[in-house]
C-alpha cells in the first residue's frame, strides 16, 4: 500500500495530501479515543519503517499529476510519524519537490529528544497533542509506552514550541469523566498558559473510539472560555470537533470542512461502494477494510464518516474492538 494518501478533507488543514511513514497502529501511545482502534504494543523505537526512497518516489509520482486545491502536505496517518528515523530528511526532500506547506501531526511524546525536535524544525506547521495536566490522567487517557515520562513529555513540547520558527497548533482532547471536570480543566488551563503556541484546538470524541464507554465531553466550550479568561486570544482558541463555530459559513449553513468533504466525496464513491459491499457480507474492523480494499485507513475513515451521516452503517464493540456493520 502506498505511503501517500488523499487528498482528504481536514477540519483544521483544508484539503490535505497525507504521507504515512509507519505501519498501522505503530505508536508510542494507545489512546482510549483513537479512531484507529486499540493496540497494546506501544513503541518508542525510531526506525526506518518504510524506505525514504520509496516514499519520495511515490510522493513525486502523485505531485506530478498536478493535483489542484491542496492546502497542506501532512505527515500523519496510521501511527506516530516521529517514530520514523528519517522524517527530517523526508520533510526536507518533500519541500524541494513541492512548494506546498508541510504539516506534521504528532502526539508530542518524543519531543524531549533533541534529534526529533531538529527533524521537525524543517516543517512549516507542527500540531502536537497534550491531553492531560497530571501523570495519572495521562496514563488513563493516552496509555503511553512505559518508558515515556509525563514531565519529560510536557517539557519536550514546551521546549519545541519555544524553539520552532514555524507555526504550532496545540491540540487538547477532552473525554467525558476522564479529564473534563473542573479541577482537571483548571490544571489544563494552567499548563497550556505556560506553553507558547499559535493556536489551541480543543477536541473531543467524534468517531468510534478505541475503547468502549469512551464518550464525548460537553466541556469544550467551558475550557475555551477558561483559556480566554486566563488571557488567551479568543481567535487563537478553537473547538475542532464535532462542531467548530469558527469555520461555519453563515450564508449557507455549510462549513468549509463539509464543502471540502463533499467535493472530495464525489471522487470517493467507489471506496464507499466497496465498503458497503464488504459490510453486507460481514461486520469489519477498520483494519479489515484497509486490508481488503487496499486503501489507506484515513481514506476509509472519511468514507465511513459519510456513510454514518447517511445512516447506512453503524458501529459496535466486540471484545474491546470496534466493528462496522451495514444498516439495513
Amino acid at each position: 500500500m502506498s505511503s501517500i494518501f488523499g487528498p482528504v478533507p481536514s477540519r483544521r488543514l483544508g484539503r490535505s495530501l497525507g504521507i504515512d511513514l509507519v505501519p498501522f497502529k505503530t505508536c508510542s501511545y494507545n489512546c482510549i479515543y483513537c479512531q484507529l482502534g486499540s493496540d497494546q504494543d506501544t513503541t518508542i523505537n525510531r526506525d526506518y519503517y518504510v524506505s525514504p526512497k520509496v516514499v519520495l518516489s511515490e510522493f513525486t509520482e502523485v505531485i506530478n499529476k498536478k493535483l489542484t486545491g491542496i492546502d497542506y502536505i501532512t505527515f500523519s496517518g496510521s501511527g506516530e510519524p516521529t517514530l520514523h528515523k528519517g522524517i527530517g530528511d523526508i520533510i526536507a526532500k518533500v519541500k524541494e519537490i513541492s512548494n506546498l506547506p508541510v504539516a506534521v501531526i504528532t502526539n508530542g511524546s518524543l519531543l524531549d529528544n533533541p534529534k526529533v525536535r531538529q527533524d521537525l524544525s524543517r516543517a512549516d506547521l507542527v500540531m502536537p497533542s497534550l491531553d492531560a495536566a497530571t501523570k495519572d490522567v495521562f496514563q488513563k487517557i493516552n496509555c503511553p509506552h512505559p518508558d515515556i515520562e509525563f514531565s519529560h513529555m510536557v517539557e519536550g513540547i514546551s521546549e519545541f514550541c519555544d524553539e520552532f520558527q514555524g507555526i504550532t497548533w496545540l491540540e487538547t482532547f477532552l473525554v467525558d469523566n476522564i479529564n473534563d471536570d473542573v479541577d482537571n480543566l483548571n490544571k489544563i488551563v494552567e499548563m497550556l498558559m505556560q506553553i507558547k503556541t499559535n493556536k489551541i484546538h480543543i477536541n473531543t470524541v467524534a468517531r468510534p473510539p478505541a475503547m468502549d464507554n469512551v464518550n464525548p465531553s460537553w466541556a469544550c466550550d467551558k475550557l475555551r472560555q477558561k483559556l480566554i479568561e486566563a488571557g488567551k486570544d479568543s481567535q487563537r482558541v478553537e473547538i475542532a470537533e464535532p462542531n467548530n463555530p469558527n469555520i461555519k459559513n453563515e450564508s449557507d449553513g455549510e462549513s468549509d470542512y463539509e464543502r471540502q468533504a463533499n467535493l472530495i466525496t464525489k471522487h470517493d464513491d467507489s471506496i464507499r461502494a466497496q465498503i458497503i459491499k464488504a459490510l453486507k457480507r460481514r461486520p469489519c474492523t477498520l483494519e479489515d477494510l484497509t486490508t481488503v480494499l487496499q486503501v489507506h485507513p484515513q481514506e476509509i475513515i472519511k468514507s465511513l464518516d459519510a456513510l454514518f451521516n447517511e445512516n447506512q452503517i453503524e458501529s459496535g464493540y466486540h471484545h474491546g474492538t470496534v466493528f462496522y456493520e451495514y444498516q439495513n
